[in-house]
């Protein structure tokens, strides 16, 4: 789950690490995790928000998994939390 997390462009575009608990981003992280021989993984929810009222995935699939292949996210886990029957599916970024 990304901390706090928001959307760029308005709500449109990807979803974003809250910049006081990340100012580098989430690409440092990511990269120690990797080096340390361990995969990262994301959460996200088919809502438009999170059971904690973070950002989810609902109508933003494609351009979170796009976001989550270009951070190299080895997985993204997707819970039914405040599941809206009307969502679309989650995809996510396995394959880069």
């Amino acid at each position: 789950m990304l901390p706090e997390a928001s959307r760029a462009d308005g709500g449109r575009g990807p979803q974003v690490p809250n910049p006081a608990k990340f100012p580098q981003g989430l690409e440092p992280v990511i990269a120690h995790v990797h080096k340390a021989g361990l995969k990262f993984g994301l959460y996200t929810a088919r809502a438009n928000h999170t059971c904690g009222g973070y950002a989810a995935a609902c109508l933003h699939e494609k351009v979170d998994a796009a976001q989550y292949a270009r951070w190299k996210v080895d997985c993204a886990s997707c819970s039914l939390c405040a599941y809206n029957v009307d969502a679309a599916l989650c995809y996510c970024a396995r394959d880069r």
